[in-house]
This record gives structure tokens, sequence and C-alpha cells, in this order.
């Protein structure tokens, strides 16, 4: 139910009050009065809220118009009408231009109660567009403001594209003030010529009202600085009625930021690559790269961009028995690195202590007896890290033909066999190093024939994800290891990162994915029927020796006879390959040695020199010409001239090899 109306009734006739009571009550008004004849008694009266004021318009010393002008000046809006006994014309007049709604006449009182509600709905309604301008103010206010502040440049148009508005931004962004660019074309102004075709088809266009796009448009162009600099933007387009036309409103980021920062990121991301890659090349994998007479390894890593702890190890102990080492430390960072740098030491120095302490048995260390000096080492202190480290140690025997593996928890090896071009996955059971301070280790024995291949990995291989959320897994590694059997372990290893690659399919590693691949010669060469070796000081007085060492090897093979032409070739050879290593390799430092291997075959004579020195370009020295009387680099044609093969390269040790072969 509504409110009854409150009516203060401003008459000095008490019962003329009365009687416009009862006349509105007659007319069915709902409503509660007060009667005050004073402007202070108005005042007072008005301190609580009133719908309407009924005013006598002659009263004791003060008029109606008297109490409208008080009210005004006391900023009070309450609507009044006007009833008194007669009123002129020129006063009713005066009447309503100082503000009354309306006035009766106290003897035709009829039409009061339409009168008050007349004059109550006028002012509502005019309350409500006072409302609305200001909150259009406010909202035209605020709208100025963010435009003001925007980081972006705000501009509007009229229906043809011309400027209307040029926020302060466009003003830094482009070069131009407001006042230089209001009314000229948009794209006149901030777009090179080439690129007017990318901002139309963005909706940078006239429009009318009856074309405008239901939605703002997005898209990325080149803009124009007014010193000629174009520069990456992101465009933002919309479009709304004005009037009978309609305008646009383009808000233009500038992208130079953005893009620099972009940039800086990658090329940051870029250089963390290379340096997790240094890290893991230098401090965990090193160059376990080897190549023997029964075995050729090789290694690949591609690094996350957080730093892991996969690290590999390669021990040769013989042409034929080698040592293999692959593990992972748990988590991420440098803490991981730096356990995986220590737990591949101590295996260094496992391998070392044992095979000083086995020496009187004529024994190498066993991986079991390798891994449990390890574990034993490392537990108590893996534990107090709140870590573990997994790896797998193998053992490969050529002459047993067997490989021993030992499996902490780790992934195992792949194992394709040269018989059936199959691969079989082969897992220990043992315990991650620091789950248990003290722990048996197992050994698995792996028969191998000549010519199989075997693949050790880190969990990143078989962990990597596409952008479904697929994992490499083992049955792709797999294929992969079949399709490439026969080829150089580096080739194999570069297959499976590729394959990898592709699966992933651009979605980065977030492990190390580490591999390590083993080739097993597919035929062992045979054993010499004379070895001879030789080590001298780097000296010229004991080149001597070398020419002796050399006669007396080719003297002492057991069988036929080498032509004294082939001896004396060869003596030369070795004796300017020794000369070389001292003059030139190791620049006469009497601290350093040559050392010579020679060894006699039923179909051939070998000779290999190894040095320290910085190694030199073989391909790069020129063949000399002969009967030209000027010094020229001769050594290294002799050498070519009296062998039927040479090769110079470096071992997996960091030495120099010079390798000569002459026939039988």
């Amino acid at each position: 139910m509504p409110e009854p109306l409150r009516i203060v009734i401003l008459e000095d006739r008490p019962a003329d009050a009365q009687l416009i009571a009862k006349t509105m009550e007659k007319q069915g008004l709902e409503f509660v009065w007060e009667r005050v004849d004073t402007l202070d008694g108005l005042v007072r009266a008005l301190n609580v809220s009133a719908d309407v004021i009924l005013a006598d318009y002659l009263l004791q010393g003060f008029t109606a118009i008297d109490a409208m002008e008080m009210m005004k000046h006391n900023g009070i809006e309450i609507p009044v009408i006007i009833v008194t006994g007669e009123l002129g014309d020129e006063a009713a007049a005066e009447c309503i231009r100082k503000g009354a709604t309306d006035y009766i006449l106290k003897d035709r009182p009829a039409r009061l109660v339409s009168a008050i509600q007349a004059a109550i709905e006028q002012q509502r309604a005019r309350l409500e567009e006072r409302a609305a301008q200001e909150a259009l103010r406010a909202s035209e206010t605020r709208t100025r403001l963010l435009v003001e502040a925007s980081l972006d440049a705000v501009i509007s148009t009229d229906s043809k594209t011309y400027i209307t508005g040029w926020n302060m931004r466009a003003e830094t962004i482009f070069g131009y003030t407001a006042d230089e660019v209001l009314g000229l074309p948009l794209l006149s102004v901030v777009a090179p010529a080439s690129k007017h075709h990318e901002w139309r088809s963005g909706g940078v266009a006239p429009i009318s009202a009856k074309s405008i796009p239901h939605r703002a448009n997005r898209f990325e162009t080149m803009a124009l600085r007014r010193s000629g600099e174009e520069f990456p933007v992101e465009v933002a387009v919309s479009s709304a009625p004005l009037d009978e036309t309609a305008m646009l409103g383009v808000v233009v980021r500038d992208l130079s930021d953005r893009i620099r920062t972009e940039t800086a990121l990658v090329q940051a991301r870029e250089e963390e690559d290379r340096a997790a890659d240094r890290i893991q090349k230098a401090l965990l994998i090193g160059n376990p790269d080897v190549a023997t007479e029964a075995y050729d390894v090789a290694v690949q890593v591609k690094a996350s961009r957080l730093i892991s702890g996969d690290f590999v190890g390669t021990w040769v102990h013989s042409e034929k028995v080698l040592d293999v080492l692959i593990g992972d430390v748990m988590g991420k960072g440098l803490m991981a690195a730096l356990v995986g740098a220590i737990t591949k030491n101590n295996f260094h120095e496992a391998q070392r202590q044992l095979g000083r302490w086995l020496e009187p048995f004529h024994r190498l260390p066993t991986p079991q007896e390798v891994v449990s000096v390890v574990h034993q080492r490392m537990s108590s202190e893996l534990t107090a890290l709140e870590s573990f480290v997994t790896l797998v140690f193998a053992r490969f025997d050529a002459e047993a033909k067997q490989c021993t593996i030992i499996d902490c928890g780790h992934t195992g090896i792949a194992h394709v066999g040269s018989q059936h071009r199959t691969c079989t996955l082969i897992n220990g059971h043992d315990m991650p190093l620091g789950f248990t301070e003290h722990a048996l280790v197992t050994p698995v024995a792996v028969p191998f024939e000549l010519g199989d291949q075997f693949f050790f990995y880190s969990d990143g291989v078989i962990d990597a994800e596409n952008d479904a959320g697929e994992t490499f897994g083992t049955k792709r590694l797999k294929e992969v290891l079949v399709r490439a059997y026969g080829q150089p372990p580096q080739a194999v290893t570069t297959k499976v990162l590729r394959a990898v690659s592709e699966f992933c399919a651009g979605v980065p590693p977030r492990d190390d994915i580490t591999c390590v691949a083993v080739s097993v010669a597919s035929r062992i060469p045979e054993k010499p029927v004379l070895t001879c070796t030789l080590e001298i000081p780097c000296a010229s007085e004991h080149l001597p020796r070398v020419r002796e060492f050399a006669r007396s090897f080719c003297d002492a093979i057991p069988g036929s006879k080498l032509p004294e032409e082939t001896v004396v070739g060869l003596v030369l050879a070795v004796h300017e390959a020794a000369t070389n290593v001292i003059q030139h390799a190791h620049e006469r430092r009497s601290d350093l040695v040559v050392q010579i291997i020679a060894e006699a075959y039923p179909d051939r004579v070998e000779l290999r020199v190894f040095d320290l020195g910085a190694g030199f370009a073989a391909a790069d020295v020129p063949e000399p010409t002969l009967g030209v009387d000027k010094e020229q680099p001769l050594g290294l044609y002799f050498i070519k001239q009296s062998v039927n093969q040479w090769e110079y390269k470096r071992d997996n040790l960091g030495r120099n090899v010079l390798w000569l072969v002459v026939r039988r």
C-alpha cells in the first residue's frame, strides 16, 4: 500500500487551510498535512521531506513568490501550487516564472487533486531527467579520463574515417598533436601506404548507420610514426551509430616493447638452453664416445631448459671389455646436477680403488662390486638430501659375448639382436641409490652376438609428451631402434632424437633426453703374432732409439720377413713421425713422452705413434713440389710414401694417434 502524500499548506487563515484539506479528502487523496504561516515555519516544516506545497499568494508580511525565492536560495526543490482567493494574470504569470507548477482559485477547487498529481509527476520526471543527465556527464567524464589515461592510442573518426578524437597516448605513439590531425583521414596519418589494405580489411573503412558490424575486429599490422619509422601494432576497431550516421572507435597498441621483450625472452631461453647443454656436456656427460676393436659408442643429449641430473660414463678396460654407465638424479636444478656429478665421480673412484685392491688377484672389479661400493658411499648422503639416483651400470665382454647389467630403478636397456633383428627391453630389479643404506645388488646377464646393438636411455626419451598429452613410450622407441639397426651408433642416437622431436611437434622437453648407443663389432680383429712397445722422453737425442726399435721389431717378426725396402721405409716413417712429435707437437718438452706400439699380424704390420700435443689437420698439409730448392713440409710426404695405409686422428683419451700399416 503506497504511503500517503505529505503536503505543507502555506496559509495564514486556518479555516481556509481546513477547507483545502477537506476538499482533497473529498476528491479521494491519501495525504497528511501541516499548516505554516511564516517563512521560518516553512523552513522547519521542510526539514522533513514534503511532496508538494500548497501556498496562498498573499500572506501577512510576504507572498508566495518570497517563499519560492527562499526555497531556491536554500536549494529546496519541491513543487509549489498557488491556492488563493483571487490572482491577477500578471501575478499568476510571475508565479509560474518563479517556479510554481500551477495555481488554483479557492472558490474553484475541482482540479486541486489533479494539479497536485500532475505537479508530483512533473517533479519525478524532472528529477529523473536530471539524474540521467548527471549520469551521462559522469559517464562522459569517466570515459574521457579512461581515454586520456589509456596506455594505448584511442582514436575516434566519423563515418568517412576522418579523425574526430585523438588522446594523449596517440600523440606520444604517433608524434602528432590532436590539433594537427583532427579532420584528417586516419590512414594518411597512422599507416604506411603499403599497409593501407590491411587496415581497411580490419575495419578502418567508411561505414554507414545501416552497415555497422555487430562486433569489434582485432588485427596486427604495421603503423607509421611521424619520424617515418614503421612499427608493429595491434588494432581494435569498433563502430557505433551517431545521430543518423556512424562513428569508428580505433584503439592502437604499440607492440614494439612487447616484441622486444619477447625477442629478449627467446634469446634468454636460447642462452639458457645453450648453458644447460654446456653444463650437461661438460659436467655430467663429458666425452664418453668410445671406439675400440670390439665396440663403438656414441652419446647424444638434448638438454631441457631446467638443468637436471642425467649423467653418462664409459670405462675402457681393454679392446674387448667396456663399462657403460647412465643415470639420473631425482629433481631438477643445480643440486640435481651436482649430485649427478658426484655420483659419476664416485664410480670413477670405485673403479680406480677396486682396481688397485684387486690387482694381486689379476682381475677387474665386477659390476656388482663397483655399484655396491658407490651405493655404500652415497646412501647416507642421499638420504640426508632427501634425494635418490637411478642408474644402469653395464659391463660388455666380447670374449665371453656377455653384457652384465645392474639396473637400480632406471629405465633398463634395449638390445637389438643381429640374428632376428628384434628389440628386447632388459630390466633389473634393484632399488635406486638412496632408498636404503645397505643393499646387495643383483646382476642380470645378457648374452649377445657379434653385430648386436644396445641402447641406453633416460626417462626423458619415453616420457616425452606431444600436445595431446601422449608419451613417446617404449613401443615407438623399439620401432625406431629396429629400423636403425646396422647404422653407426651416432646415427642411431640421432634417429631416436629426431623421432622424439617429430613426435613432440614443438612441445619443449620437460626433462633431459639422454641416449647412449653401443654397437658390438661384427668381427673381432685377430690377435697379433708380435707386440712391442717403446716410450722415450721428448728429446732429439732419443730418436736413434726409435730407429733401433723399428728395425729390431721388423727383425723379430716370426715367419716370412719383410722385404728390406719395406723395412727401410717403415723405419723412415716412424722416425719422421717421432721427430714431428718432439719438435712440433710437444715442442721439445722433456716432461712429455712419445709412445709407440708395434703389432705384427699374418698379413700386415701396424705401428701407432701417440702424443698429447695440439695436433694438426693432415688434409691442410700441401703436397711438396719436388726438385725445388726451398723449405717445404716433407715429413708427412715421406711417411705416406713409405707405408701402404695411414690415418691420423684423436682417440677417446684425447691423444693424437698416427696409424701406419704395411702389407706383408
